[in-house]
């Protein structure tokens, strides 16, 4: 009896998945092929925070400088054990990477670690994952758009349906490094505007921390 109702629950459970798989490849077809303007300030992003696996390390807090400057944005501060340990997990991957120089008012570096070849740098309100090589994704995205940063960098935006909802995504290069930033909306909640704000912001590390 045990064993038939073990039986039972396994195929009900594998039953679900493929229901689930099947939906969200229905679901991509049926979406638009592009997303919304990305400039459209009003445009919120629905990105639930999903704390990542395969942590290597976590570090102290900074708090970021209360000075406000014009367009709302504010001196993201790196302690020197933060600093210290990016330049290490840099070194490990053997690129360098870019870190927002300024961000949201109160913006804190909680932990920064290495999954497989990538650099994560995880923020109290953002995500930005860092790779030499392209950053793929779990899920095949739904719709696409291209925009520019305004430090003339070219962007693209990716809207992404997987585990706890619909994501959407900055993908850009900058200095051969490509990161992909996202917003968490619990935060502002963010535009996707104010992530093409702080995007714009990202400079090699080294320019960073040489910054009074």
């Amino acid at each position: 009896m045990l064993v038939k109702q073990m039986v039972r629950i396994m195929l009900a459970t594998m039953v679900g998945l493929l229901g689930a798989a099947v939906f969200y490849e229905v679901l991509s077809h049926l979406l638009p092929p592009v997303l919304p303007s990305a400039h459209a300030a009003t445009h919120v992003i629905s990105s639930p925070r999903v704390k990542p696996r395969g942590k290597d390390h976590k570090t102290q807090k900074a708090v970021s400088s209360p000075v406000v400057l014009s367009g709302g944005l504010a001196p993201v501060s790196y302690l020197p054990v933060q600093q210290k340990n990016i330049l290490s997990l840099a070194k490990s991957l053997q690129f360098t990477p870019l870190l927002p120089k300024l961000a949201f008012p109160g913006t804190t570096l909680e932990e920064s670690y290495v999954s497989g070849q990538e650099l994560d740098l995880e923020f109290n309100n953002m995500l930005a994952v860092e790779s030499k090589a392209p950053i793929g994704s779990h899920y095949r995205p739904a719709g696409s758009t291209a925009t520019v940063l305004s430090n003339g960098v070219s962007a693209n935006w990716l809207l992404v349906y997987g585990v706890g909802g619909p994501m959407h995504r900055l993908m850009f290069q900058e200095d051969g490094i490509y990161v992909r930033l996202e917003l968490f909306n619990a935060y502002v909640p963010a535009t996707m505007a104010d992530t093409e704000r702080i995007a714009a912001e990202f400079l090699p590390l080294k320019n960073v921390f040489s910054s009074p």
